[in-house]
This record gives C-alpha cells, sequence and structure tokens, in this order.
C-alpha cells in the first residue's frame, strides 16, 4: 500500500491533536513536567504539517 500525502497530513493531525489533548489533561492534573512531553511531540507535528503543506 502506497502512502499518499493526506494519508501522512491526517496521520499528524491525529497525533498531533492527541498529544495536545493529553498535554491539556495533565496540566488539569497538575503534571507539568508529564505535559511538557505532549507539548513538545504536539508542536513537532504542527511544524510537520507547516512543512508538508508549504510545500504545495
Amino acid at each position: 500500500m502506497k502512502v499518499t500525502r493526506p494519508m501522512v497530513i491526517a496521520f499528524y493531525i491525529i497525533i498531533g491533536l492527541t498529544a495536545l489533548i493529553l498535554a491539556a489533561t495533565r496540566i488539569a492534573n497538575g503534571l507539568y513536567l508529564n505535559a511538557l512531553v505532549g507539548v513538545v511531540i504536539g508542536g513537532f507535528c504542527a511544524y510537520r504539517l507547516f512543512v508538508i503543506l508549504r510545500s504545495g
């Protein structure tokens, strides 16, 4: 099965949003250092989406 551009975009959106939701939950529970991992993963996914969408 060939990996197409929309599949990659969907992957980064799903992983990024999941990481940010988990980070928000951990911040609400007071686990700030643990939430940093989710923020970093979400930021990386946002950066990769920006690069993919900018390249056209």
